[in-house]
């Protein structure tokens, strides 16, 4: 009894047709996106909001649950009488009964009175828990027939993350509740995506040429805690997206190079909803190309990495075709050389180029 005769009043009480139910954005900031929504709503009908002739206050609710975080404001389908004094309050509560998390008051000034549209509220943003259940809470003072929230019902469920509630004669009720159908208001909810932060690439700076490398990317962290991909520039003309990588994980891909050069690797981030980071510094890594020779010669100092020994030379000799060099210079090696390798001096036969 007391369903109908709030459905009754949701439906007698319009006296202004909604119109379309085609699907329009309210207006966003630029680092915005739709997290939630349920975009139908029905010409001529909507769920009333404000208080009857009988002082019996109605309410309306639809329970959502973001996928992110922020929150950082609605859209509603909404129309208001020319009559309307008095303000609707839309806020939002992570349970029926409990406190406002966070609301706007809009003047009846501001909401169309001649159709139903789109309307912004844009409360203050708060941090929600993705997953978790939240009510959108929409309700008025007004005495005078109030605002008219846009709805959809379907055999169907057309929003199965949430659902509309009806809040008449002090008790909440579930709209689709002893119906066949599935009720949800027209609605949309926003987060804003902050950009990844660039990612610092590690991994050997010498190669040889036809050999499967490592790169690293750290700890790539996210600000909203997403899941990320990154885009890898390879310097020799090719490159994709690897991942996705969990927000704090390190993320790491492979690459070959075929030809020796100088080759300037980059890096950017992009989290699951498309904000992307700028783009890394660059990490070098020199390709080689390794000829069987026998050498010797004097250096300065070795680094090793899990395939070559790369030593900053003195003077080196190499056998048959270069001459001595003196004064320095890089000298990359096979790791399976064949012979010996001091503190400063090397003698041997095997895989060795000249840079």
């Amino acid at each position: 009894m007391q369903k109908n005769r709030v459905m009754k009043a949701a439906v007698y009480g319009i006296v202004f047709l909604f119109i379309g139910t085609g699907i329009i954005s309210g207006v966003s900031g630029f680092d915005e996106i739709v997290d939630q929504h349920q975009d139908n709503f029905y010409t001529g009908q909507g769920f009333t909001v404000g208080v009857n002739e009988y002082g019996k206050e109605h309410a309306v609710a639809q329970s959502f649950k973001p996928s992110m975080t922020p929150l950082t404001k609605v859209d509603l389908v909404m129309l208001t009488s020319v009559f309307a004094t008095q303000p609707v309050i839309v806020s939002i509560r992570d349970s029926l009964e409990g406190n406002d998390l966070t609301s706007i008051i809009t003047p009846p000034d501001q909401i169309p009175q001649d159709h139903a549209s789109w309307h912004t509220f844009d409360f203050p943003d708060i941090t929600v828990v993705p997953e978790k259940t939240y009510y959108i809470m929409m309700r008025s003072n007004e005495t005078i027939y109030g605002y008219f929230i846009g709805f959809y019902n379907s055999l169907e469920d057309n929003y199965p993350r949430g659902a509309a509630w009806s809040y008449y004669d002090g008790n909440w009720t579930l709209w689709e509740e002893g119906s066949s159908y599935f009720f949800d208001c027209a609605f949309k909810t926003y987060s804003n995506t902050q950009s990844p932060t660039p990612p610092t690439i590690s991994g050997p700076h010498y190669g040889k040429i036809n050999t499967n490398y490592s790169f690293s990317l750290g700890d790539i962290t996210d600000p909203n805690g997403d899941q990320l991909y990154g885009y890898w520039n390879w310097g020799d003309g090719t490159g994709g997206w690897f991942g996705p990588y969990d927000s704090g994980q390190t993320g790491s891909a492979f690459h070959t190079w075929n030809e020796p050069g100088n080759y300037s690797i980059k890096v950017k981030i992009k989290d699951a909803y498309g904000a992307e980071s700028d783009w890394s510094a660059p990490f070098f890594i020199e390709i080689v190309r390794l000829k069987t020779k026998f050498f010797l010669g004097i250096f300065e100092s070795v680094n090793q990495t899990e395939d070559l020994i790369i030593l900053h030379a003195r003077s080196f000799l190499v056998f048959p075709s270069f001459p001595m060099m003196n004064n320095g210079g890089i000298i990359v090696l096979s790791k399976d050389l064949h012979g010996y390798l001091g503190t400063s001096f090397i003698l041997g036969v095997g895989g060795i180029a000249i840079i």
